[in-house]
């Protein structure tokens, strides 16, 4: 499984000089704070036993595992996936390597940074001036397209099996 956190410091405003009970009060307040913030975001690997001690009915679990009214893992809303989703991520990885590599080997070095709506692969980038990358010279973004999960799997499955027959 892989899962990342986007976490936020939360700053605890104080309005008086710190006692040892106020103290300990700011840190049962942060620690609220801290398990209300937020979820991890990623690929959990579909296991029970692993599911369940994961998630706690006793307090907030900050991963994205939902749970049918059955047991069952609810597909909607959860991060939860079988080993087949995982397998083809992993092939999808190795053969776009080796197809970035044989290019970099063949001396092709296209450089067509991402586009989201209004983020670019360049906006935080130290290496802008070396890029030479210039829209309105006729270089062309790569632009992301809104897909669903579903979607982006079967495409990649397509890529994969393409590359079989190749």
């Amino acid at each position: 499984s892989v899962a990342f956190w986007s976490l936020k410091n939360e700053v605890l405003k104080v309005g008086q000089q710190l006692e040892p009970a106020p103290y300990e009060d700011l840190l049962r307040q942060a620690d609220e704070k801290r398990q209300t913030q937020g979820t991890y975001s990623g690929i959990i690997l579909h296991d029970d036993d692993f599911l369940q001690q994961m998630v706690n009915e006793a307090v907030k679990s900050p991963y994205k595992i939902k749970f049918n009214k059955n047991g069952s893992v609810a597909k909607k809303g959860s991060d939860v996936t079988g080993p087949e989703v995982i397998d083809t991520l992993v092939a999808f990885n190795e053969a776009k390597i080796q197809e970035i590599a044989a290019k970099i080997l063949a001396g092709q070095f296209e450089l067509a940074p991402y586009r989201d709506n209004q983020s670019t692969g360049l906006q935080y980038s130290d290496f802008t001036s070396i890029m030479r990358f210039d829209a309105m010279m006729g270089d062309q973004y790569h632009d992301l397209p809104k897909w669903q999960k579903e979607d982006i799997l079967a495409a990649m499955h397509d890529f994969l099996q393409k590359g079989a027959q190749n």
